[in-house]
C-alpha cells in the first residue's frame, strides 16, 4: 500500500442505489436495533408485503444479510434473524478485541503524519454527540456513527483493509447486543465525559506512538461495555429469553 488510504475507502463495498440494497439496509438497521426480533422468521412473503416489493429484491437483501451473519438461512424454511446468547457476544467481543488491539498495534507502527489532523477531527465530532438515553435512537445513531469513524481512524494505518473490514463486521454485531441489553439504559451526566476522556487519550498514545499503552488502554475501554451489557443479558437469561449457549 503506497501511502496512507482513506478509512472509509478501505472500508468500501458496493452500495447501489437498488430497492434490494434499501431492503437490505433498513432490515439491516432494525435487526440492530431490535426492532425485529432474535430468531424471527423473515418469510419472503411478510417481506414483499412490508415493503412493497417483489420477491427478487427481498431475497437479495436476506442473502447480504446472511452473508454478513445477522440473518440465518435455514433451507427450505427460509431465513431467521440471528438468535442472541452469552456465549455468543463473548465470542465476538473476544475476537474483535484481538483484531483491534492487531490493528491498533500495526496503524501505530505505520502511522502517517495526517494521522494527527485526522483523529482531531474525528475526536472533535465525536464529542459533540451525547447521548442521555439509548432509547433515543436519533442521538444514537449519531453517536455511533461518529464513535465508529474515530476507532476506525485510530486504526487506518494498519494497512490491510481485510483487517478493518473483519474488524469493522465483529463490531457491528457487537454494538447489536449493546443496543437491544442497554436499550433503557439512562446515562449519568458525566458518562460521555469519562468515555471521552479515554478517546482522548487514545489519541493522545497513538500519535505519541505508544502502541503497548494503547492496546491496553483499549481492552478496558471496551471492558466498560462487555460488562454492562453482560448484566443485561444475565438479566434475559434468568428471565428464560435467551440462551446461554
Amino acid at each position: 500500500m503506497n501511502g496512507p488510504v482513506p478509512v472509509l475507502e478501505m472500508l468500501a463495498e458496493s452500495q447501489p442505489d437498488t430497492i434490494a440494497f434499501r431492503l437490505y439496509a433498513d432490515m439491516r438497521q432494525r435487526i440492530r436495533d431490535g426492532e425485529l426480533d432474535p430468531g424471527m422468521q423473515l418469510r419472503v412473503d411478510w417481506l414483499k408485503s412490508t415493503y412493497r416489493s417483489s420477491t427478487s429484491p427481498c431475497r437479495e437483501a436476506l442473502a447480504r444479510l446472511a452473508a454478513e451473519g445477522f440473518v440465518i438461512a435455514e433451507g427450505k424454511k427460509g431465513f431467521r434473524v440471528r438468535g442472541l446468547s452469552r456465549q455468543d457476544f463473548l465470542n465476538i467481543n473476544e475476537l474483535r478485541n484481538d483484531l483491534e488491539c492487531k490493528a491498533l498495534a500495526k496503524s501505530i507502527a505505520n502511522r502517517s503524519e495526517d494521522l494527527e489532523e485526522r483523529l482531531l477531527v474525528a475526536l472533535h465530532r465525536l464529542k459533540k454527540a451525547s447521548v442521555v438515553r439509548l432509547s433515543d435512537r436519533e442521538s444514537v445513531n449519531q453517536r455511533e456513527d461518529r464513535h465508529r469513524m474515530f476507532h476506525l481512524e485510530l486504526l487506518s494505518d494498519c494497512g490491510s483493509s481485510w483487517l478493518l473490514r473483519f474488524y469493522d463486521q465483529l463490531a457491528s454485531h457487537a454494538e447489536r447486543y449493546r443496543r437491544i441489553f442497554l436499550k433503557d439504559m439512562v446515562y449519568d451526566e458525566n458518562y460521555s465525559t469519562e468515555i471521552d476522556k479515554e478517546h482522548q487519550r487514545l489519541m493522545d498514545l497513538v500519535i505519541a506512538g505508544d502502541g503497548d499503552t494503547a492496546t491496553a488502554l483499549i481492552r478496558t475501554h471496551r471492558a466498560r461495555t462487555l460488562d454492562q451489557v453482560l448484566t443485561g443479558i444475565d438479566a434475559a437469561i434468568r428471565d428464560k429469553k435467551i440462551g446461554t449457549g
